[in-house]
Formats: structure tokens, C-alpha cells, sequence
């Protein structure tokens, strides 16, 4: 009788032993997984809101922009130099108009574009329409798309890139679990 409860005793010290240490392992997958997707949504969220930060950036650059166009003279201006920028990890070089032109009150002005490229998209000489404002001159920039609107879209697009990004991270354990759960017809199981 003594053997006997002795060896109850073992295999139920034994089982309990056993159950503990499934459940710890158990718990431990449950908890890294837990962390993994906290992880990831704390990641998604930081992504999501960077993003929109760049988005509204984007817009207020593009409604900036849209405002000095709307109110801005028009007039032509003549490339007079290409300004070049060497890159420090290469001999690449890249080239931005220097343009002049004369404002409605017969002043002549000289400025350059932000924008540089290679190949120049300019020629010295050739002759490009220029916006400006009446009391800032200086901010004058060539009317084309790539000239005034290049910062607001790469920005604003940038943004929305991201945001799109943060988004399907945040939600990505969501989007998962639904394909992850077999879904039952009403007629499964039933015989024809």
C-alpha cells in the first residue's frame, strides 16, 4: 500500500511538474509573440504618424506653392549661367539655372533654381517664364511643374508612402488572422 501511494505520489508530482513547464512554455510563446506585435504596433504607430506629419508638410508646401502662383507677375527671363554642385561621394556633378529678368517696375534681378540635374535641363541663353512676387523679387523661380512643384509632391508622396506603410504594420496582425481561420460553408459536412 505504501508503494502504491509513493507511486502515486511520484507520478502525480511528476505530471504537475510537467503540466508547469508546458504552461511556462506555453506562456513564454504567448508572451513573445504578444511583445513582437506590441512591438509592431508601437512601430506602426510612429511610422503612421510620421507619415501624416509628411503628408500635411506636403500640403502646406503644395498650398504655399499654389498661393505664390496664384498671386505671382509673370514674365521672361533668360538663363544667363548653370550653377554646378559636385557630390562628395562621387564625380558626379549636377547643374541649376541661373536666371535674370526684369521685374514691372524695370529693375533687373538675378537668381538661381533650387533644382539641380543632370544632364542641365537649361541652356545658357535660352529663355524661360519667370514667377514673382512684387515685393520679393528675390524669390522668383521658373514656371515649370518640376520647379515649383517638385518639394510639396516628393514630400507629400513620401508621406503618404509611409503612412500606407504604418498603417498595414499596425494592422498587420489583424489582416493575417483573418486568412489564418478556416472559414466553414453552411453545406460542409453534409452529405449530397
Amino acid at each position: 500500500m505504501g508503494e502504491l501511494i509513493l507511486i502515486l505520489l511520484v507520478l502525480g508530482i511528476g505530471i504537475s511538474f510537467g503540466f508547469a513547464i508546458g504552461v511556462s512554455r506555453t506562456m513564454h510563446r504567448v508572451a513573445v509573440r504578444s511583445q513582437r506585435a506590441n512591438r509592431s504596433r508601437f512601430n506602426g504607430k510612429w511610422i503612421t504618424a510620421f507619415g501624416v506629419a509628411m503628408v500635411m508638410v506636403g500640403l502646406v508646401w503644395g498650398v504655399r506653392t499654389w498661393r505664390f502662383t496664384s498671386i505671382a507677375q509673370r514674365t521672361t527671363g533668360t538663363v544667363i549661367g548653370l550653377l554646378e554642385m559636385n557630390s562628395k561621394d562621387s564625380a558626379d556633378k549636377t547643374f541649376a539655372p541661373e536666371f535674370q529678368f526684369q521685374d514691372s517696375s524695370g529693375l533687373f534681378h538675378t537668381n538661381f533654381s533650387n533644382l539641380y540635374a543632370y544632364p542641365p535641363r537649361y541652356k545658357v541663353g535660352e529663355t524661360v517664364e519667370i514667377l514673382y512676387r512684387n515685393d520679393n523679387p528675390e524669390k522668383a523661380q521658373i514656371n515649370r511643374v518640376g520647379e515649383l512643384w517638385f518639394t510639396a509632391i516628393f514630400v507629400g508622396g513620401f508621406g503618404a508612402m509611409l503612412t500606407t506603410v504604418g498603417l498595414v504594420t499596425l494592422f498587420w496582425p489583424k489582416i493575417t488572422s483573418r486568412f489564418g481561420k478556416p472559414v466553414l460553408s453552411p453545406t460542409a459536412g453534409q452529405r449530397l
